[in-house]
């Protein structure tokens, strides 16, 4: 028994009990939207690229546990307060956030006491933190530079406060406190100290640096967190000079707003997909439960697909997902083939189906095994993105194609209308517009041969942030807050590991030391690292030693000698001296991390090296640095150093696009060739059905090459689905040309149709508010458009001008 015998027996068991056929359609569509339900949706871009040291993806991990992309940064803005009431406001405002239990850390600035444990630990120590302490002594003694230091010494002399200070003041003939804690408080930003509060340097607008207990890409939280904030500046008592407003902008925003952006295209792609269906079915078949019956496929398509990738990796990107409006434009076109060839048989219901299967049941297998291994030819990609678009597409075609084939049948044949209207006349006027032998061909070459040329100039963009769903004004306020208080955002970090914290210093240090040795301009501008808090044990003892370097009495006298000039004793600055010898001598205990508990220092030493029993990593942020300052950063950089640049390295990864969307393309193309070359034993005919969705992935790309549309990692993996989607139609024109009526325009109709449908996916996703949905729309809607229009018009000239033997003979038959 074959087969379509097999199935034809089982679709009229299946119409003659409705009943049980309905229950086990239901059963079975409740069980898989249960294994769906426990998807887990990603949402961060860099989850499309390829992971492992020094990826994107690891950059994103690392900012993550840094602080970087969970940190919310709070602007209060009291209008009318003074300095006093701001910083009062301020400090109520943090200690309500503390008490709410949302935040794992609120950073207000400070206290006195902190800033006095900074001065009582770092500065009797201060000489461990000068790179070559020596040489920056030899550098503070020129006439010039000590007269200058000598000169803002006796100013401070002379304010009223330096009476209780006099002894500490005279330790500093030098300057060097004063630039010391001049570099700590600038990796604190541009702001002024107020009463433990930070502050913008006019008054106006008060700091908070929080980090929310939950990640930022926990959206749910984060949008809690959102609306908790607001419900606390709609409560916030107003200031003389108007409302107070509480600004929060960082990634929970950004990650919020993202996923809400991507919700609501979900939703949108959706509704206008299944809008645009329903006039098609109307308009072609005037019939709605048709529709209905025909969105089963699709429905068994979208479950199985994310329950085949739920059950393979537990978790599918937000833009996979959002692929289920395009998966709703190709599925459907198995049930319009066979519901139009259907059609124009005028048998009872269930044989009139059973004779549009027969019909096409050649040309939909072809076209489920080519679309199938175009999804094949994604999967063997190095993004784990197209690999997981590989897994649910191929996965929701299958379902979508055995359900038609199962199930559409009967049910159409038990619910669906009695009679259904022929072909639309105006269509075998339609099928005449298409070009002559020697006019198809040389148009076909012209065209293959334009898009050659044109596709040299395509664009790649690399830029993830391009395909995000940020907000402009969102950023705006981002980038107005961080500048108001000086504050820069670290886009670059290197980082250095190592099996406990004085390891991973040690390799730090040897970073800070070549990046010193960089010249200016060759490197990212460094807010600082833990070296400049904290160097290691090791690098400490080190700098001690080549204080012996130093030729203390004649350094000595030196000072003496303009100090004396200045109006200062000969042996004002002794205490200086005694220190400068105790740390040579080994005196002074180096600093240690434990040291820094309690002082003002503290987080920002917990947010660059953090420990695990895994190992430790001590971090130097940099802002971020062009392609080539991270290349000239990289080879600089010591053994055991990594830097990760998100930007750098996704220019890197989408930089392999065009060979990988070469290698991908010709793969698919091959697959499909060997298939159909198998089927038809001809290889002509199989070249000439693979034809249209050349011409359509060259003639889209030359598109996007002339309109200036660069190509990302999105638009280019649409691309290969071109070769899958667009050779269906092909296929159906062969299928009709080879047939007992070349003229007969329902397989013409059926490809017309399927490509609107096709079309109607795709196309909503212009749409899209996310970049990255619309440039799938654009790319994907202009292949289909093109390889429609390919098969439609060009088809029968060529494969008329071809000549091939044995056309009928060839497609007919079955496989």
């Amino acid at each position: 028994m074959t087969v379509r015998a097999l199935l034809h027996r089982w679709h009229r068991a299946m119409a003659a009990r409705p009943a049980w056929t309905l229950g086990a359609t239901g059963l079975l569509l409740v069980l898989l939207g249960l294994l769906c339900s426990r998807v887990t949706l990603e949402k961060d871009v860099g989850a499309l690229l390829p992971d492992g040291p020094g990826s994107p993806r690891e950059a994103a991990r690392l900012l993550g546990e840094f602080g970087a992309l969970n940190t919310l940064v709070l602007d209060l803005e009291v209008p009318g307060t003074t300095r006093d009431e701001l910083a009062e406001r301020g400090a109520q405002l943090a200690d309500r956030l503390r008490r709410s239990g949302a935040f794992s850390e609120v950073y207000t600035g400070p206290s006195t006491r902190q800033m006095l444990a900074v001065g009582r630990v770092v500065l009797p120590r201060r000489l461990y933190l000068l790179p070559d302490p020596a040489a920056e002594l030899e550098r503070r003694l020129e006439p010039s530079r000590l007269k200058e230091s000598l000169t803002a010494l006796r100013a401070q002399l002379a304010s009223p406060q330096a009476f209780a200070m006099k002894g500490e003041l005279l330790k500093d003939p030098l300057g060097l406190n004063r630039e010391l804690l001049g570099s700590l408080g600038g990796m604190a930003g541009d702001v002024e100290v107020h009463r433990g509060q930070l502050l913008s340097r006019d008054g106006k607008h008060l700091l908070l640096a929080t980090t929310p207990r939950q990640s930022a890409l926990d959206t749910h939280a984060s949008a809690a967190l959102l609306v908790a904030l607001a419900q606390e500046e709609a409560q916030l008592a107003p200031g003389p000079g108007g409302p107070a407003v509480l600004r929060a902008v960082g990634g929970p925003r950004f990650a919020t707003e993202s996923a809400a952006s991507v919700r609501f295209d979900v939703v949108l792609t959706m509704l206008t997909s299944a809008a645009a269906l329903l006039a098609l079915f109307f308009a072609r078949f005037r019939s709605l439960r048709l529709l209905l019956l025909a969105s089963l496929p699709l429905g068994f398509g979208m479950l199985c697909g994310i329950g085949a990738t739920v059950l393979l990796q537990g978790h599918i990107h937000a833009l996979n997902l959002a692929f289920g409006a395009v998966l709703i434009g190709v599925a459907i076109d198995y049930p319009i083939h066979l519901l139009n060839s259907a059609s124009v048989h005028g048998a009872e219901p269930l044989e009139r189906m059973a004779r549009g299967l027969e019909d096409t049941w050649r040309s939909m297998w072809l076209g489920y095994g080519t679309t199938v291994f175009a999804f094949a030819a994604l999967y063997a990609s190095s993004f784990p993105g197209l690999r997981e678009l590989a897994v649910f597409g191929g996965a929701g075609l299958t379902a979508a194609f055995v359900a038609t084939l199962v199930l559409l049948p009967p049910l159409c044949a038990r619910w669906g209308p009695k009679t259904l209207p022929g072909i639309p006349t105006w269509m075998p006027g339609l099928q005449q517009r298409s070009l002559g032998p020697w006019l198809a061909s040389a148009f076909t070459l012209v065209l293959l041969v334009g898009s050659v040329v044109a596709v040299r100039s395509l664009k790649f963009d690399g830029e993830l942030r391009n395909l995000d769903a940020q907000r402009p004004e969102t950023l705006a306020e981002y980038e107005e807050v961080l500048a108001r208080f000086g504050l820069r955002s670290s886009g670059s970090l290197i980082i250095t590991r190592g099996r406990s914290a004085e390891e991973a210093l040690r390799r730090n240090d040897a970073v800070a030391e070549a990046l010193r040795g960089l010249e200016e301009g060759a490197k990212g501008s460094a807010p600082g690292g833990i070296g400049s808090i904290l160097p290691a044990l090791s690098t400490q003892a080190e700098r001690a030693r080549r204080l012996a370097t130093l030729d203390v009495p004649a350094a000595r006298a030196r000072l003496a000698e303009v100090a004396t000039g200045a109006g200062f004793s000969s042996t004002a600055f002794d205490g200086f001296w005694q220190e400068v010898e105790a740390v040579r001598d080994g005196e002074v205990p180096p600093l240690e991390a434990k040291d820094l508990e309690g002082t003002a220092l503290e987080p920002l030493l917990q947010r660059l090296l953090r420990c695990t029993p895994a190992g430790c990593i001590a971090v130097t942020p940099l802002q971020s640095a062009t392609p080539a300052q991270a290349e000239a950063l990289s080879r600089s950089l010591p053994e055991g150093a990594l830097l990760l640049d998100g930007g750098t390295f996704a220019a890197r990864a989408v930089a392999e696009l065009p060979r990988q969307l070469m290698l991908l393309s010709g793969l698919g193309l091959l697959l499909n060739t060997v298939l159909l070359g198998f089927a038809y034993r001809s290889l002509r005919l199989a070249l000439v059905a693979c034809l249209p969705c050349c011409l359509g992935m060259l003639g889209t790309t030359a598109l996007l090459a002339l309109l200036d549309i660069p190509l990302n990692l999105v638009s280019a993996s649409a691309l290969v689905l071109v070769l899958g989607c667009g050779v269906d139609y092909g296929i159906f024109v062969l299928q009709q040309l080879s047939g007992s009526e070349p003229t007969s325009p329902v397989e013409s109709t059926g490809v017309l149709l399927a490509s609107i449908t096709t079309l109607a996916g795709f196309g909503t996703l212009v749409l899209a508010s996310h970049r990255a949905l619309q440039s799938l729309g654009v790319a994907v809607g202009l292949g289909i458009l093109i390889s429609a229009a390919a098969a439609l018009f060009l088809l029968p000239g060529l494969t008329q001008a071809l000549h091939p033997r044995s056309v009928r003979t060839s497609t007919g038959g079955t496989p």
